[in-house]
């Protein structure tokens, strides 16, 4: 057996290192590769996503120039319809001396056609570009929208080309309201000064043309079992030159959206369009690829949580086994000593060197007390063995249990001498609780034996028992260096041992203890004691217990 800090113990803490480090690397390569892998998904998916975004803004561009043409047309005709049938509505004036028709008639004609701007027509003018002249009829126009008016014809005859279309759509605002205009427009056969007629609307009275536009265009090539679209199905604006959105649909616009680069009505209006993504499914061959991201991440979270408890046991099991390491290494060192006690002497006795009978009695009571204490030491290793496979079996009976401690103590004496340490004893025999007599013996042999090891040579050792608040207490104390707070609950965990303390054991005598008085339904901790060291408080109910059968502890000194 090797003594602790022997090169031994030393190899076998290093080749524990080595061998957590090997064991950590096999546990957190995988999740390494999964994360690698991760990325490498993570960059395919992207380069994917760049190429469809690509094909969806392709759609969305050829999905917009259909609309707008569409939507040109749409207005083109609105406005034909509007005018038609309306007394002299020609494009060619030959007389510009004849009056203009009044532009009442043209508001006479509201409600005689399914038609924008005959239904919701606010004010028909008619102006006559060489004079300047605006004439309306209809609701009274604020001044602001009579400017607006003007200015856009004004506008409008001034960039006017020979040959031009002569049917317009007019997009503007006056005083916070948004107004469409349609024109149609009359030229002088002598000349290009232009006479125009128009019906002002409100812009939302075109909303409905606009939706209609895109339920009734094929504004998506042919895909085997596509629906028929609606304005839910698509994210569009109509804007003006200035920004202002002129109709919109619910749906946000997207990074794929695409701008119609021709414009409606010779660029009054500008239309982008965007497709959804449930759409892009649709249109796409195979539908669009699923993000596998989600899942490689799941499965990450999974096998790191598995390799984090595998590494969390991996240094419990690898903390335990270095744990048992030391554990033997100090029950050797604590069996090495009281045998080469007891074979020095024995061997002195053997071959007959003693002097006299005093000292061949006093050779004798040391081997008797290094027998009991190898022994002891051997039966509480055994105990403790016991214990981890289950707590103690006890037999409860009420006893005097100041009778015990006194009995514990008178078996400790000598091993106290031995130390140099003094043993005081308050303990009425009065005082009576439920207790396995054996068990608490060892517990009280164990309390004393930390004691005494803890407080070092001539130390001073206080044994109490009372009774507070229905529990029998035993305190012990001692005048050594005491447990500092971070370690009073640790000193009861098997193989703990105290930063700075140099004290010989196997580290499972407090352990011991703890079972045993948990197993009696009590508790045990820690405090400062008035000697200066540390005091050790075991708690035991003082009231009847019921029988528990079984074998009870025999009592040892525990080293």
């Amino acid at each position: 057996m090797h003594s602790p800090g022997t090169p031994s113990h030393s190899n076998s803490s290093k080749r524990l290192f080595r061998d957590g480090r090997i064991v950590t690397a096999a546990l957190f390569t995988p999740l390494v590769l999964l994360l690698f892998v991760i990325v490498m998904t993570w960059r395919s998916e992207r380069r994917i996503a760049a190429v469809t975004d690509r094909v969806v803004h392709d759609y969305a561009a050829i999905a917009v120039w259909q609309y707008a043409r569409r939507v040109n047309m749409a207005l083109h005709d609105e406005v034909m319809q509007a005018f038609s049938g309306a007394p002299g509505m020609t494009h060619v004036r030959s007389d510009p001396s004849a009056p203009l028709e009044p532009p009442s008639g043209l508001l006479a004609r509201r409600g005689t056609a399914d038609n924008a701007f005959l239904e919701h027509a606010e004010i028909a003018f008619t102006y006559e570009a060489g004079a300047d002249r605006l004439v309306t009829a209809g609701a009274p126009e604020p001044d602001r929208t009579r400017e607006m008016l003007q200015r856009r014809l004004r506008a409008l005859a001034r960039d006017r080309k020979i040959g031009e279309e002569p049917h317009h759509v007019l997009f503007d605002s006056s005083g916070g309201r948004d107004y469409a205009v349609a024109l149609w427009l009359v030229r002088h056969t002598e000349g290009d000064a232009a006479v125009a007629k128009g019906i002002l609307v409100e812009a939302g009275a075109l909303e409905n043309l606009f939706r209609r536009v895109i339920s009734q265009a094929d504004l998506l090539p042919a895909v085997a079992g596509r629906r028929v679209l609606e304005s839910a199905d698509l994210a569009l604006r109509l804007t003006r030159r200035d920004e202002a959105v002129v109709f919109a649909t619910p749906l946000p616009l997207g990074t794929t959206a695409a701008t119609d680069t021709s414009g409606i009505q010779g660029g009054a209006l500008r239309a982008t369009l965007d497709l959804p993504p449930e759409l892009v499914a649709e249109l796409l061959v195979g539908g669009a690829p699923q993000s596998l991201i989600p899942a490689l991440l799941l499965i990450l979270l999974v096998s790191g949580g598995f390799a984090a408890t595998g590494l969390v046991h991996h240094r419990r099991s690898r903390a335990l086994a270095q744990a048992r390491a030391r554990f033997v290494a100090n029950v050797s060192h604590e069996l090495r000593t009281p045998l080469a006690q007891i074979s020095m002497f024995a061997e002195t006795l053997h071959l007959g060197r003693e002097r006299g009978e005093g000292e061949r009695r006093r050779f004798a009571s040391i081997m008797f007390l290094e027998a009991r204490r190898l022994t002891a030491l051997v039966e509480n290793v055994l105990r403790f063995s016991r214990s981890e496979h289950g707590a103690p079996s006890l037999r409860l009976r009420r006893h005097a249990i100041g009778e015990i401690v006194a009995n514990a103590v008178s078996t400790f004496a000598p091993i106290a001498e031995g130390a140099g340490a003094s043993i005081e004893v308050m303990a009425g025999k009065e005082l009576c609780a439920s207790v396995d007599a054996a068990a608490f013996h060892q517990i009280v042999l164990n309390l004393l034996d930390n004691a005494v090891k803890h407080g070092g040579r001539n130390s001073s050792v206080h044994v109490s028992a009372c009774l507070k608040d229905g529990m029998a207490l035993v305190m012990v104390d001692d005048s050594g260096p005491g447990i500092p707070v971070s370690g009073r609950e640790h000193v009861f965990e098997p193989f703990f041992q105290l930063q700075g303390h140099n004290v010989a054991g196997a580290g499972i005598g407090l352990s011991i203890v703890r079972d045993l008085i948990v197993a009696h339904g009590g508790r045990v901790w820690v405090e400062e004691s008035p000697l200066g060291g540390a005091r050790v408080i075991a708690a035991f109910p003082a009231g009847e217990s019921e029988i528990v059968t079984g074998e009870s502890p025999r009592a040892h000194v525990l080293g």
